[in-house]
Formats: C-alpha cells, structure tokens, sequence
C-alpha cells in the first residue's frame, strides 16, 4: 500500500507540486488486524450466554452486552457512558452494591444471590475487579430458587407429618402402656 499526498508549492516564484508517496502497507496491515481482533473479540463477548457488563472506576457502563440490555428492553448503546447508580437507583444501599463496591475498592472477587429489582427473576452475581473497573457476569438462576423453594416447602410439609406421626405413636404408644399396666400377669 502506498499513500500520496500532493501539496501545492511556490518556489522561486513559481507554482509547483510537491508529491509525497509514502509505503503504509505495515499500518494497513496492522488496521486490518485490528479490525480482525475487534471482530473477533465482539464474537466472544457477544457468545457468553450470561448477562455481561464492564462499569469503569465512576460506575459508568463500557460494555453491556446484548443480552443483559434486551432483558429490560433496551440495547447495549442506551447503556455505554451511563452510570449504573443513575440507571439503577433501587440498587443502592443492598448486598448488590456492597458486593460491587468491595469488588471496586479491595479488588477482590465477589459472588452472590440476589433477587431481582427490577424483574421478578433471581440472579447469581460475580463481580471481578480489573484496572480499569469490574467486569459483572449475572446468570439467571429463577428456576433453581423455584426448585429450592418447592423443596423447602415439601420439607417442612414432610416434617409437620412427621412431628403428628410421632405425636400420634407416643400417645397410641402410652394408652398401650396403661393398658398392658392394668393387664393381670
């Protein structure tokens, strides 16, 4: 690849052209590299099928992927450059931002639960600190929390029986007993 640049000039008072040709084929190939990288790289990002974010260090979005945004019915651009306290205000003040303000000033992994704000869905959080910021990888875990729920509650039902069944052989079991006692040898 050759670049040409062409400037008019005066010399010796008359007009003329000073052409320049320059060989930019290693900045071309290095544009085409890049470009072949950010493809590649937004192919990945793109691919993880968990709700993605990056929040620089003033809690500003740098990336949102598709999937995290279409959740609540928006798209990646409507987030980048915005501040996740502005956009999410129901946030403040829970676990989800004091696990991400630990991720943010100690920089260290952090991994929760928590039920959604602003869905009725339940998510499972990691928070991993970076240079720049931390990078948020949320999985949709509603049908667990169900599952765990409606065994829970079977549980406890189960244990109500149980404790009556136990209840109910102690006093069978005691009114056998006095009348075994009132029994003649």
């Amino acid at each position: 690849y050759v670049e040409i640049t062409s400037h008019t000039i005066e010399v010796d008072g008359h007009e003329s052209a000073l052409v320049l040709a320059q060989d930019v084929t290693a900045r071309k190939q290095a544009e085409a590299q890049l470009e072949r990288n950010n493809y590649i790289l937004n192919e990945i990002l793109e691919s993880i099928q968990d709700y993605f974010y990056v929040l620089d260090q003033d809690w500003n979005f740098v990336y949102a992927s598709r999937l995290f945004t279409s959740k609540i019915g928006k798209e990646p651009k409507d987030f980048i450059g915005k501040n996740i306290w502005e956009m999410f205000p129901k946030h403040l003040g829970t676990v989800f931002e004091e696990n991400f303000r630990e991720a943010m000033e100690k920089r260290q992994v952090r991994r929760f639960e928590i039920g959604g704000k602003y869905t009725s869905a339940w998510y499972r959080m990691t928070a991993f600190p970076s240079a720049d910021g931390i990078t948020v990888l949320g999985t949709d875990i509603t049908e667990r929390k169900q599952i765990q729920d409606a065994l829970q509650k079977a549980h406890d039902e189960l244990e109500v029986k149980v404790q009556e069944r136990t209840a109910a052989l102690s006093q069978a079991n005691a009114l056998l007993q006095a009348l075994m006692d009132y029994m003649p040898d």
